[in-house]
């Protein structure tokens, strides 16, 4: 085989031997090359990316199973709200639907003498129990759905669409999440009331807590005093209430005592008749109940026994609670339920269905190792087959003469030339092979001169065209420039903090969970005041301030004797609340999310926790004070026996024949300010000497301890004191030396180095800070990396081309090229050499003129024949071998027939593929101002496949919304100003008379002054709930429209005010319902009074519940909600209630009265005052039938005035560039530079197909000529 007989007929020094080594060499070369590309190829294994345009669910699902690992589905809307796909439904203790909670059972055990029952009675605390219970059924019940409910107004973050398992299990993680947050809040609101409660010693009717007993003095008058109850545990240990709330007796029943005189010791079982299994007895109702169990209730012979000693019992079938209808053990404790919310199960029901279809991903991708296929292969072997096969058969024959020329020079003799001579030689021989390079030799060249020496000028001009343009390409890919996008796969952190020291502003690096919980990457380890891990508030220190040291005593509350016990009890109580709440508020912080896209930097990111924690740490401390601040509100219109915010009176002598004594309140002043107006009155507690005669009243002051104070409220008295004294060794010795007793204990001061703050500090500045010295969080920026978890770091750079792209692009092009020119440069040469040909001689001009010139249509004719004959005669594969072989010149014409003919059908078919080919145009919009997106947005070709990433996904509400509240007018009234002439008349007229119970004198000022603490409450309220609300974001990847920024925007307020104001009332309603539920005596005794039933010196003081309604037939001992017309003297008083308590009847009352002139000035004549102006509530800016119930659930807001900024919103998002696609036909340009690209190799592969054909079809044509060629048989006749 000789490939090179063309090459060997242009060079002499090739001759058939050469050409054939040559053809093997190069056929060995370009195998070898070939197998190697192929089996390359084979092997080689792509990442294979597939796109699946607008996938169903079944698509999803499918693919999942098979790509679990790869599969990336971009949802269109990454903030999903909970509410669409997922429904909580709890399912509650059976005991919250049975007849044990509703209003029938707890008047079948109330009875209107009750506190005379023996305080470990059955009957002397169920009644109250059992309203607790049924409060803490319903309002568990409240704050689990608006939990559920606000949860479900949260959106939940899924850049990514998950499979249906890992969606139910998020979903299962974030509500049982809401299950523990909303026990958390339940819980911690739980012990607020009890500790403050427990701290500032409210009395309650029922005499579980404190007993409470009468003192006459020698001129008829009396004092009241109480008397901290003592009880006996299971192990006979003695728990007195003034220490701990949680004393109680596992010994409760029915006992044989009826106005039993305990003296506060009820550690007595002598008189027990029957137990009732499972309830306790204890300082307070609350108390009890959460230690109790519901174990007789699950038997019906121990409730037949209940039923058997309780007079009010008109139900004959009580139904026990089936122990098959609950997860709990009948012997289960209430603080268990309640810690569980009073849940049995807990249905966390989520939709995939819903979740996709909000999902709704434009697209899937997933990516798979595959091996190259066979048109793959044969596809890149195409494309380097032309330009391989060029340089192959260009340099294999000059390589073999070159080896072949020096083997014989090695052979000649030794004759030494030289060195410059034989330089010389071979640049003669260099020149002479370059003047005779002929590369478009054929047969017609040999014997004509001219085209001849046209070859050779054509193979100069194409050597020196392909020179010019391999320059032209290497300087123009050189020096042009690329935009080049650089990937980094799984890049560790070292490797990106490299990356952003170079390319901060460009790189981009994915994060792979772009809502990473606090919890894995922030710790805390906070530190407390000293004094709440010192002695201070310990039970050793605690004992040795009981007055119980000092029994033959009777010390005042502004003696440390008698009520320094409770200063340290209230500060031990602070430190415990705040510890709980940090403990809390931690926890919740915790599994809330940061959210972030991308990777942030170590100093970014440790920016933005901190800005992060510090509104964390406001709000926690603004949330604790608003609930302390919420139910020291409500304290003040009730009874503290603790310190005294007033005091029982009697409303005749002691001294007279009248057995039944019935008391009274009288307003306290402390250093001349009254409780009566405000709660804050305290004066400075110390130590006093005692008369031996009058051991009731000190004698003489000792010392007072400096900023130590008692008052009103044991709670509101700490708050305004400091601890200065217990910094100072001089000051604790002096008190230790007036306290010493056999419970003394050896105790150091605090140590100031130890605290931030000054000695002198007012507790109430330390509890603001929550008793912290510091917060101590720990950001770990290696932990968020590993949860950030990027899959790869990316960063676009503008560099010019390295040499392996410039060196790939030539070879790809010098095919095409190359091709291009040969096909060109002859016929251009040979044009233009045939016009300056030299004349045809004379004889020929005479001949030609003879004859007539032609007309054009013989022209055309003359044209058509030349172009025809050269269509005939047209050879592309013509050499020097086909010129005097005729059979030969057939064969390449008809080879370059088919050759045509293949090379045109294949174009033909690449023209009508590209021509009908839908190519998407991708159109990028750097930096879009908001006009432009709007542009974008509003334009219908455009605006379906509009995208515009927001720079920043995370959008803070305060950066495009803001909120002004205006609240109702009562709140800048005259009506609630402390310091205005109305509540001047209140105080001043009616305060210190003795008015009936049913007076609207008594409950007036108390009312009004409730007003104006809800107002304060509101405002404080909603100040700090806007404060927490500024710094909650939006979350949006893509930039919304207008109208969808407004409509969101409108939710999320609507959603705010109504979180906002419901947990406000849902607080108060707890705070109320405990109360009630205890007994809580008010101040004005509205809801129980206290009398005597002899006048015995230290006796008893009892209560006995109020009655309101239309007949007196609503008992305030089992309903709170018990009210009456307002009347003043008998005069009606329109809209106003009264009731058990001023709170209560206050929110059922309607203001209509201070909207009316004339019902204002009915008020003042009924005070006897006159000299005052009131201006009454405006008609026209709120409703006069308005309840002041509806005006709290509103949390006294007229309205919101919201204001949404489009443009902050825009600025904020900030997006960085638009993209939208069009789809149309490919343009004309890029269908040439296919067909350009492709044709270097698909000539080189055509040639050889068209040659492989023929000699297929002369195969067979010789086999077919055989076979017609028949033998001829001669017969020789015989001679």
């Amino acid at each position: 085989m000789n490939l090179f007989e063309v090459e060997m007929a242009r060079s002499e020094e090739l001759d058939l031997r050469k050409a054939i080594i040559s053809t093997r060499i190069f056929i060995i070369l370009l195998t070898f090359t070939l197998t190697i590309l192929t089996v390359y190829s084979a092997l080689d294994g792509q990442n294979q990316t597939i796109i699946v345009l607008n996938p169903t669910q079944s698509d999803f699902e499918n693919l999942y199973r098979k790509y679990p690992n790869t599969l990336a589905c971009p949802c269109t809307d990454i903030a999903i709200p909970y509410r669409s796909f997922i429904s909580i439904i709890p399912e509650y203790h059976p005991v919250c639907s049975s007849i044990f909670v509703s209003d029938n059972w707890i008047n079948i055990l109330f009875n209107p003498n009750i506190s005379y029952y023996y305080p470990l009675d059955f009957r002397s605390s169920a009644s109250g129990q059992f309203q607790i219970l049924s409060s803490f059924c319903s309002l568990s019940k409240r704050f689990v759905n608006d939990t559920i409910d606000d949860f479900l107004s949260n959106v939940f973050l899924t850049p990514v669409v998950l499979s249906s398992y890992l969606l139910d299990l998020q979903s299962q993680a974030q509500s049982s999440f809401i299950q523990t947050l909303t026990s958390n809040t339940f819980r911690q609101l739980l012990q607020l009331v009890r500790s403050t409660t427990f701290t500032n010693q409210l009395q309650t009717a029922l005499r579980t807590s404190s007993y409470l007993g009468f003192y006459i003095f020698p001129n008829g008058k009396t004092a009241t005093y109480a008397i901290q109850n003592f009880y006996s545990s299971n192990n006979n240990t003695i728990c007195y209430c003034g220490l701990q709330s949680t004393c109680s007796s596992s010994v409760c029943g029915f006992f044989d005592l009826f106005a039993y005189d305990t003296k506060g010791d009820c550690t007595s079982s002598m008189s027990l008749i029957v137990n009732v299994p499972g309830f306790v007895a204890g300082c307070y109702a609350i108390e009890s109940l959460l230690q109790s169990t519901l174990e007789c209730f699950f038997d019906s012979t121990c409730i037949n026994t209940v039923l058997r000693f309780l007079s009010n019992n008109n139900m004959t079938d009580i139904k026990q609670l089936d122990v098959n209808q609950t997860q709990f053990l009948p012997r289960t404790t209430i603080d268990t339920l309640f810690t569980n919310l009073f849940i049995e199960k807990w249905s966390t029901i989520s939709s995939f269905t819903e979740y996709y279809k909000k999902c709704s991903p434009i697209l899937c991708t997933y990516t798979f190792i595959q091996r190259n296929s066979a048109l793959y292969i044969i596809t890149k072997l195409l494309s380097l087959y032309g330009g391989l096969v060029i340089v192959l058969r260009f340099c294999v024959p000059y390589i073999i003469i070159w080896w072949y020329n020096r083997k014989n020079n090695q052979t000649r003799n030794n004759t030494q030339i030289r060195l410059i001579e034989r330089r010389r030689m071979l640049w003669r021989l260099v020149i002479d092979k370059i003047r005779k390079l002929n590369l478009f030799n054929t047969n017609i060249t040999r014997n004509d001169p001219f085209e001849l020496k046209t070859s050779i000028i054509s193979t100069r001009i194409y050597i020196i065209l392909v020179c010019v343009s391999v320059c032209i390409l290497i300087i123009y890919v050189s020096t042009n420039t690329r935009t080049q996008t650089f990937t980094i796969l799984n890049p560790s952190q070292n490797t990106f903090e490299d990356l952003y020291m170079k390319y901060s502003s460009i790189v981009k690096c994915p994060c792979k969970t772009i809502a990473i919980q606090y919890d894995n990457f922030v710790s805390e380890y906070s530190q407390y005041h000293p004094v709440c891990s010192s002695l201070f508030i310990s039970a050793a220190w605690l004992a040795s301030t009981s007055y119980l040291n000092w029994p033959d005593q009777a010390e005042r509350v502004v003696d440390f004797k008698g009520s320094g016990q409770t200063f340290f009890v209230a500060l031990q109580t602070l430190c415990s609340l705040a510890k709980t709440t940090v403990f809390n508020a931690w926890y919740n912080f915790k599994q809330s999310a940061y959210i972030t896209d991308q990777v942030v930097s170590k100093k970014e990111m440790i920016e933005h926790i901190q800005t992060t924690l510090n509104q964390f740490h406001s709000n926690t401390v603004a949330q604790f004070k608003q609930s302390l601040t919420l139910i020291q509100f409500h304290s003040i219109n009730m009874y503290a026996v603790g310190a005294g915010n007033v005091r029982l009176e009697t409303y005749t002598s002691a001294n007279s024949t009248n057995q039944y004594l019935a008391f009274y309140y009288k307003q306290v002043y402390w250093d001349n300010c009254s409780c009566t107006l405000n709660d804050n009155c305290v004066s400075p507690m110390g130590f006093y000497n005692y008369s031996q005669k009058d051991l009731a009243y000190p004698s003489s002051l000792i010392f007072n301890i400096p900023q130590f104070f008692i008052g009103c409220f044991v709670l509101q008295s700490v708050l305004q004191s400091s601890l200065e004294c217990f910094f100072n060794q001089t000051c604790l010795d002096a008190v230790q030396f007036q306290i010493r007793s056999s419970q003394s204990i050896n105790i150091t001061i605090l140590q100031a180095n130890t605290t931030r703050f000054l000695p002198e500090t007012l507790i109430k500045v330390i509890v603001d800070n929550l008793m912290l010295e510091q917060w101590g969080d720990n950001i770990q920026y290696s932990q968020y990396y590993q949860q950030c978890a990027p899959e790869s770091c990316s960063y676009t750079i503008t560099s010019h081309n390295d040499f392996s792209y410039i060196i790939t692009l030539l070879i790809s092009l010098f095919g095409g090229v190359s091709m291009a020119l040969k096909l060109a440069i002859p016929i251009i040469v040979r044009w233009i050499r045939n016009l300056y040909r030299p004349n045809i001689n004379p004889i020929e001009i005479f001949i030609l003129r003879l004859v007539p010139s032609p007309r054009i249509f013989q022209r055309l004719c003359l044209v058509w024949n030349k172009f025809k004959m050269k269509i005939i005669n047209l050879n592309i594969f013509e050499s020097e071998l086909s010129y005097n072989n005729d059979h030969r010149r057939r064969k390449e014409i008809i080879k370059t027939r088919i050759y045509i003919l293949l090379l045109t059908i294949n174009i033909t078919i690449l023209i009508i593929y590209n021509s009908f080919s839908i190519q998407t145009q991708y159109t990028i919009i750097s930096h879009p101002s908001q006009e432009t997106f709007n542009n974008l947005l509003m334009n219908l070709q455009y605006s379906p496949t509009l995208e515009c990433q927001c720079q920043n996904i995370t959008i803070p509400y305060n950066s495009f919304i803001s909120i002004s509240p205006y609240y109702h007018q009562l709140c800048s009234s005259d009506f609630i100003n402390m310091n205005s002439g109305w509540i001047n008349m209140l105080y001043s007229y009616g305060i210190d008379e003795e008015h009936p119970y049913d007076d609207f004198q008594l409950f007036a000022l108390p009312q009004f002054r409730t007003l104006s603490s809800l107002c304060n409450l509101a405002n404080q309220t909603l100040t700090d709930s806007l404060t927490s609300f500024a710094s909650e974001v939006l979350i949006n990847k893509q930039v919304q429209s207008r109208e969808a920024i407004e409509s969101q925007a409108e939710t999320i307020i609507t959603q705010f005010r109504l979180s906002t104001c419901r947990t406000f009332v849902r607080m108060l309603d707890f705070i109320r319902e405990m109360a009630q539920g205890n007994g809580i005596v008010s101040t004005i005794q509205s809801n129980w009074y206290f009398h005597s039933i002899n006048r015995i010196q230290f006796s008893s003081v009892w209560a006995t519940p109020r009655s309101y309604g239309d007949e007196n037939n609503c008992s305030c001992g089992t309903n709170s909600m018990c009210t009456s017309l307002a009347l003043i003297n008998g005069s009606l008083i329109p809209g106003f209630r009264i009731g058990c308590y001023v709170l209560d009847s206050l929110l059922q009352s309607t203001l209509e009265c201070l909207y009316d002139v004339s019902c204002i000035d009915q008020i003042k004549y009924l005070y006897n005052v006159t000299n005052i102006v009131i201006r009454p509530l405006n008609q026209s800016f709120s409703f006069p039938n308005e309840t002041v119930q509806s005006l709290v659930d509103n949390l006294l807001i007229d309205k919101l005035e919201s204001n949404v900024s489009y443009e902050q919103y825009y600025a904020v998002c900030s997006p960085l560039s638009c993209t939208y696609s069009i789809n149309k036909r490919v343009n004309p340009i890029y269908i040439i530079t296919v067909i350009i690209g492709l044709y270097g190799g698909l000539t080189v592969a055509l040639k050889l197909v068209t040659s492989l054909l023929m000699k297929i079809q002369y195969y067979f044509m010789i086999i077919i000529r055989r076979r017609r060629i028949e033998p001829v048989v001669h017969i020789i006749p015989e001679n």
